[in-house]
């Protein structure tokens, strides 16, 4: 097996049993069993749990990241609105589509070292810069109301990011739906309204 696709089926190992049993039950020998190798080869591809761990953080974030950026970036509603809600429908779509990614990035945060907390906080911060960037587009513009971008943006983040918790792929909703509904739900609370509305 290719170096690469050995190292991505040990990740999804990693990924698996985290989410099943968390860091500190995990064990590099267990992932090597699961995944039909020696403990002592696992080691050829992460040297230790712990940067087997930051790897999976890594990847997750990357990931997240690169579909919100692309997301945003194909979003046919050029305004502010039309971007904040394709950013909104990716994170949405992300945590639907990679319910044990999410979970795993929730829990796990804190067993990282703080060297390595340290960069996946860089890769969050660049997450959620993108949607500072577009609620302050949106206020300059006109077309949001925002008296705190800091406390609006961490409001929608949060309100994508547990979703984990209840959604059920076999639910009365598919992915997109969702997506669909919570955008929807989120933006609407950002738009001024009209004096006949209020």
């Amino acid at each position: 097996m290719a170096t690469a696709a050995r190292s991505d089926q040990i990740r999804a190992a990693a990924l698996e049993a985290l989410y099943d049993r968390g860091y500190d039950a995990m064990s590099l020998r267990d992932i090597a069993r699961d995944v039909g190798m020696k403990a002592p080869s696992l080691y050829n591809y992460f040297p230790s749990k712990q940067n087997l761990l930051f790897e999976l953080f890594t990847a997750v974030m990357v990931a997240l990241i690169e579909q919100t950026e692309a997301a945003v970036a194909a979003a046919e509603d050029r305004s502010a609105q039309g971007r904040l809600r394709e950013a909104v429908r990716a994170f949405v779509l992300f945590n639907t589509r990679n319910p044990h990614e999410a979970a795993v990035s929730d829990a796990g945060f804190k067993a990282l070292t703080l060297e390595n907390r340290d960069r996946i906080v860089g890769l969050r911060d660049r997450f959620e810069h993108q949607f500072t960037k577009l609620l302050e587009e949106g206020r300059d513009s006109g077309e949001f109301v925002v008296n705190d971008i800091s406390v609006i943006r961490n409001t929608l983040l949060s309100g994508c990011a547990r979703i984990y918790f209840w959604y059920r792929p076999d639910g009365a909703r598919l992915p997109e739906e969702v997506a669909e509904l919570i955008s929807n739900y989120l933006i609407a609370g950002l738009l001024k309204r009209s004096e006949e509305e209020q």
